[in-house]
C-alpha cells in the first residue's frame, strides 16, 4: 500500500468537492450514495483526475490507466460497510472530505489504514475493503474511488 499526501491545494480540493456533491445519488445495489463510474469523463472534473493520474504514475514510476472513477458520499452507517474488491491491477482512494482520526482512511479485513484528508491510498485491486463506519451520521464523508491498470 502506498500513500500520497497533500495531493491538491486546499482551494482545488474545495472546488472539487463542490463539483462532486451534486453528482452523487442513490444507486440500487450499492450502499450510501455515489456518482456513476465515469467521473473521469466529466469535463469539469477531468483536470483533477489528470492530477491524480500524474501523481500516482510518479509515485509508482509506472505509466497507469485510470479506467473508472466515482465519488462516494456516506454517513458512516454500519449497514453501508460494503466489503468488495476491484478486478483491476490497482485501486485508489482520494480522501476528499473526512473527519481526522475518525473516518479518514479505508477499512480492510485485517486493519484500518489511516490516511489524511487530501491524500490518496493506492493498493492492489484484489484486496477486500470497505468504508469505515463512524458514529457522527450527520457528517458526510466524501471519497473518490479509482480503478487502475498498469501499462505493460
Amino acid at each position: 500500500m502506498l500513500k500520497i499526501n497533500d495531493v491538491l491545494s486546499q482551494k482545488e480540493r474545495k472546488k472539487l468537492l463542490n463539483l462532486c456533491r451534486p453528482l452523487v445519488k442513490d444507486t440500487p445495489g450499492y450502499p450510501a450514495k455515489q456518482s456513476d463510474e465515469f467521473l473521469h469523463l466529466n469535463p469539469n472534473v477531468r483536470k483533477y483526475i489528470n492530477i491524480f493520474n500524474q501523481k500516482i504514475s510518479d509515485r509508482l514510476s509506472k505509466q497507469i490507466y485510470i479506467q473508472k472513477v466515482w465519488v462516494n458520499e456516506d454517513r458512516g452507517y454500519k449497514r453501508d460497510v460494503y466489503w468488495h474488491n476491484h478486478s483491476f491491477d490497482l485501486a485508489a482512494v482520494y480522501y476528499l472530505k473526512t473527519i481526522p482520526l475518525i473516518n479518514s482512511g479505508t477499512l480492510f479485513q485485517d486493519k484500518f489504514v489511516r490516511c489524511k484528508q487530501n491524500s490518496i491510498l493506492i493498493f492492489p485491486g484484489h484486496l477486500i475493503h470497505g468504508t469505515p463506519s463512524y458514529p457522527f451520521h450527520w457528517i458526510k464523508r466524501y471519497s473518490i474511488a479509482m480503478d487502475i491498470n498498469i501499462h505493460r
